[in-house]
C-alpha cells in the first residue's frame, strides 16, 4: 500500500530476484531504469514510470526472464528517439488482467524490430484485461477469442492527453510526452476508439 515516488539516475526500483507489486501506487518521475528483475509480477495497484532507457526490464538472473501482469495498472513512456524500449523482457511478457498502458518508439502498424514499446526476446500473450500501446511491439500478442485487437491509429499521435474509450463506457487517460507512430489496442472489453 501506500504512495512512492523515485527520482533516481540508475534503476528506480531494482530487485536481483522478483519485483512483486500489488497494491498502492508508484510513480517513478525519472530513472535511467524504471523497475528492473529477473521476474516482475504485478497483480495490482498504480504504477506510473518515466524512464530514459527501458521502463520495466525483466533481465537475466536464476530464472528465465518474464514480466507478469495479472492486475493493476501499469502505464510506462520512454523517449521515442534513440534504442530505449518502455517494456523490454529477455524472456517473456505474459498478461492476464489489469490493465497496462506503454509508450515508446515502433510504429503501431506493423512489428517493430530494435527499440520498441514493447520488445521481448521471448513469446507475448495476452489472454485478458487491456493493453494498450502507443508505438510499435517486436512481436504480435497472442491472443484468445475474449481480446479484441483495435488498430486505433497508425498515423503519428501528438503528445499530450489522450483517452482510450470502450463501447460499455469504460475509459483510460494518459498522457504523452512525446508524439507516438500509431495506436494499438488488444483488450477483453471489445473495441477501442482513441481520442
Amino acid at each position: 500500500g501506500g504512495s512512492t515516488i523515485v527520482e533516481a539516475s540508475d534503476d528506480a526500483i531494482h530487485a536481483d530476484g522478483t519485483l512483486t507489486i500489488s497494491d498502492g501506487e508508484i510513480n517513478v518521475k525519472s530513472a535511467y531504469e524504471g523497475l528492473e528483475a529477473n521476474v516482475i509480477n504485478i497483480s495490482g495497484g498504480s504504477s506510473y514510470v518515466y524512464a530514459t532507457d527501458d521502463g520495466v526490464n525483466a533481465t537475466s538472473g536464476n530464472s528465465t526472464p518474464s514480466i507478469n501482469v495479472n492486475g493493476g495498472l501499469l502505464d510506462v513512456e520512454v523517449p521515442t528517439n534513440g534504442d530505449t524500449d518502455g517494456i523490454d523482457s529477455n524472456g517473456s511478457f505474459t498478461q492476464s488482467g489489469g490493465v497496462v498502458i506503454v509508450k515508446g518508439p515502433g510504429n503501431a502498424g506493423g512489428n517493430s524490430m530494435g527499440a520498441a514499446a514493447l520488445d521481448t526476446d521471448g513469446a507475448v500473450s495476452v489472454s485478458d484485461g487491456t493493453l494498450i500501446i502507443f508505438g510499435g511491439s517486436e512481436k504480435t500478442p497472442t491472443t484468445n477469442s475474449k481480446i479484441t485487437k483495435t488498430l486505433c491509429s497508425s498515423n503519428s499521435v501528438a503528445s499530450g492527453s489522450h483517452t482510450v474509450s470502450f463501447s460499455n463506457s469504460t475509459s483510460y487517460s494518459t498522457t504523452l510526452k512525446n508524439s507516438s507512430r500509431g495506436c494499438v489496442v488488444y483488450s477483453a472489453l471489445g473495441t477501442a476508439t482513441l481520442k
